[in-house]
């Protein structure tokens, strides 16, 4: 049975986040999902953490206030500030219409703690008509792409 998407929340390094509602969202691709449990004490831990992640969503969202930034009242209180700026998406929570959520972590580069040089945004340049945006994360980006390709 398939279960309907109800939204995403888009989780960043600083532990702020923006809610994207259903119809805001075209795609989400989350690849190389892998699984982990650890214990420590009596506690036991389940993580999921994805080697790759596209999200493909209407520009209509791009004015969505992240939870931290409802207090600022000028250009730093939307979504897309923040995707300009820090580059730094660490989890997306897929939550359902049933109430069910799988919170999935994100693959980050490592060479800074605090923003991850793999995580590409792109704004109408895929020709999906003029109303997409898509993040891109783990992905090469076409700078990369074109000094990396090699005429056999």
């Amino acid at each position: 049975m398939n279960k309907k998407l109800k939204e995403i929340c888009i989780v960043f390094e600083n532990c702020d986040c923006v809610t994207i509602t259903q119809e805001y969202v075209s795609r989400v691709y989350l690849d190389g999902i892998v699984s982990s449990i650890y214990c420590q004490s009596d506690d036991i831990f389940y993580e999921k953490y994805c080697k790759k992640a596209m999200l493909i969503l209407d520009k209509k969202c791009l004015n969505i206030k992240t939870n931290f930034q409802e207090n600022y009242e000028d250009e730093r209180n939307s979504f897309k500030y923040h995707l300009d700026n820090h580059h730094d998406i660490t989890h997306v929570e897929i939550i359902r219409d049933d109430g069910e959520k799988d919170y999935i972590g994100i693959s980050w580069d490592e060479e800074s703690e605090y923003s991850n040089s793999s995580e590409n945004v792109k704004y109408n340049d895929w020709g999906w008509g003029d109303e997409n945006i898509v993040i891109m994360i783990g992905y090469p980006n076409e700078e990369e792409d074109k000094t990396n390709f090699k005429e056999e």
